[in-house]
């Protein structure tokens, strides 16, 4: 009976290390929107069967290249790529008039979100990426 009422309300390790780490995740956030094309990454999440096309997979190599320093510095930062790469993903996948108001304060949003909100939660980024097998 304990473990279940562990597992019931165990933390959720992603939002714990975004709030250990608000304002650099922030930083690196706002970072990555200038390098990368969220639309390229906008039709990788939410377009049934394109993250398995040749298109894409170049199309997402390029864009790895583009964000490959700024995840590298996150990393010396101390931050989780994968985290990062999550939070701007949600990002990515929000309504296109959401993003612009909501980008000076996006790690906020993330921390706060709410089911009616316009984006992904972020287990259902890690789910998918975990599923096509771009993370481990």
């Amino acid at each position: 009976m304990k473990d279940w009422f562990k597992k019931l309300f165990k933390k959720d390790e992603f939002l714990e290390e975004v709030r250990k780490h608000d304002g650099l995740y922030q930083k690196f956030f706002e970072k990555l929107i200038r390098v990368s094309d969220d639309k390229v990454w906008c039709k990788f999440i939410l377009s049934p069967n394109y993250h398995s096309s040749d298109e894409a997979l170049k199309t997402i190599e390029l864009e790895e290249n583009k964000m490959e320093a700024t995840f590298r510095e996150a990393e010396n930062s101390g931050l989780n790529s994968i985290v990062l790469l999550i939070i701007y993903l949600q990002w990515a996948t929000a309504d296109i008039y959401e993003q612009k108001p909501k980008k000076p304060r996006w790690i906020s949003i993330v921390l706060n979100r709410k089911p009616t909100d316009s984006f992904p939660d972020h287990n259902a980024i890690f789910h998918f990426l975990s599923t096509i097998g771009y993370i481990a």
